[in-house]
């Protein structure tokens, strides 16, 4: 894993070794996973309880939030994902909201009066569900890590913050969508073909465990064909809605702005079809203008959409742009 990372030519020599010591530990014959309790938390907005998973740390400094791309719910591919972020995050709390996924994974779905709203412009249902659990447990200052459509939610829940007393101190932006406006079609096609790249990430992570769990979690969730049923959910075509509108640089501008203090790092794959370099590159030139010190940007030459899927690698982005 050390090679793999130092050919990217964008990690420092700390984060490569904090990362290839996380990669021996997981990879290790005698190491067991230890997941945490997946929580059902009913909210107004959910037809059925979201899903959710708080790990804390006898000892935390700070509370991170990640919320997950579109189609993935707790898996055992996606708990083996939190596994490996609980050892990239040693002093945090982490706490992971789920969306809705594959049949057999029904949680989460959105009921009809809250899409209703979210196509009529009104995107506070999207985050109701941080919101509500955060104020549950009492915390008022996150980071967040949002990766594919966690980006949109990460950005919303940042711009809406403020109406509820919480602060966000720093947003990790992997891999936003909606930064160039597409219909649905259009989108679509960029996400099939991406998806063609997920089995390059998997083997790039080289990891035996990793990739039994990614095999273990598709026959469970009915591969390809349990995938696409649970993108074609109505909550899911509301979401796909939502990123083709191409509103990234206006959300973004308006999160810096309403949250004064907050820093983002901005990553993504030179060659991705999601993100498409020269538009997202623009972008955050624009937005880095305006807020000169609070925007980092982060290129993965050669790399594409799918690259969080070489977990290894999501944990050297991490551990390199979330600030401690």
């Amino acid at each position: 894993m050390q090679k793999t990372l130092q050919e990217f030519q964008v990690f420092d020599r700390h984060t490569i070794d904090f990362v290839n010591s996380i990669y021996e530990i997981i990879n290790h014959n005698n190491y067991r996973s230890n997941h945490s309790e997946i929580i059902n938390f009913p909210t107004e907005v959910n037809k059925k309880p979201i899903q959710i998973i708080d790990y804390k740390p006898r000892d935390y400094s700070e509370t991170t939030i990640f919320n997950l791309p579109m189609g993935n719910g707790f898996n055992s591919n996606m708990l083996f994902w939190i596994d490996v972020l609980k050892h990239t995050l040693t002093d945090q709390r982490i706490i992971v909201f789920s969306n809705p996924a594959e049949p057999k994974q029904s949680n989460g779905n959105y009921k009809v009066s809250a899409l209703k709203k979210i196509l009529n412009g009104d995107k506070t249902p999207l985050i109701k569900p941080q919101i509500e659990y955060l104020k549950q447990q009492k915390i008022n200052e996150i980071n967040q890590i949002g990766y594919s459509l966690g980006t949109e939610k990460s950005l919303v829940l940042s711009y809406f913050a403020q109406n509820y007393d919480l602060k966000i101190n720093h947003s990790m932006i992997v891999e936003p969508v909606s930064v160039l406006k597409r219909n649905l079609v259009n989108l679509a096609q960029d996400f099939i073909r991406s998806g063609k790249e997920l089995k390059k990430y998997i083997e790039q992570a080289e990891s035996k465990k990793y990739l039994e769990k990614f095999n273990q979690a598709s026959k469970e969730g009915f591969g390809n064909t349990g995938y696409v049923l649970g993108i074609l959910r109505l909550s899911n075509l509301v979401m796909a809605k939502i990123l083709a509108e191409g509103n990234f640089e206006n959300l973004l501008i308006s999160s810096l702005n309403t949250q004064s203090e907050m820093t983002a790092n901005i990553i993504w794959g030179q060659k991705s079809l999601i993100c498409q370099h020269n538009h997202i590159s623009e972008i955050t030139k624009r937005v880095a203008t305006k807020f000169p010190t609070r925007i980092k940007t982060m290129i993965l030459k050669d790399e594409g959409h799918a690259l969080a899927d070489n977990i290894f690698l999501f944990s050297a982005i991490i551990k390199q742009n979330l600030p401690n």
